[in-house]
């Protein structure tokens, strides 16, 4: 909670008891008073945010661009890191002519859910 005072010459504003904010009261109608401090402080965080901004593209991701070295990664960790067991193969007939075999196989899951799909 923050408590503010104000007398006829002064505003402080109070966090927990600690003092926070102590200005001179303006009187001035539709004006915004702002501490220098205040606006230099803001305006280097501006920068800085726009500066990493057009490093990295929005959302703080890293900007991919022709002819940059990626890195590759198997499916199969994806898998790994999910918890999910690789699909496995299909069992192979021993003579096609006599024997019918049903084959299951798993397809990649969405948001983490595995899915089975027979054919």
């Amino acid at each position: 909670m923050i408590d503010v005072t104000c007398d006829l010459d002064k505003v402080q504003a109070r966090c927990a008891g600690q003092l926070v904010a102590d200005h001179d009261r303006s009187w001035a109608r539709a004006q915004n008073v702002t501490d220098p401090a205040h606006v230099a402080t803001a305006k280097d965080l501006r920068s800085a945010f726009q500066t990493r901004q057009r490093a990295t593209g929005p959302g703080g991701h890293s900007v991919v661009r022709a002819g940059d070295v990626v890195a590759r990664r198997a499916l199969s960790d994806y898998d790994t890191v999910f918890g999910l067991a690789p699909a496995a193969a299909p069992p192979q007939p021993h003579n096609t002519s006599t024997t019918t075999t049903t084959t299951t196989t798993t397809t990649r899951p969405a948001a983490g859910q595995l899915r089975l799909v027979s054919p």
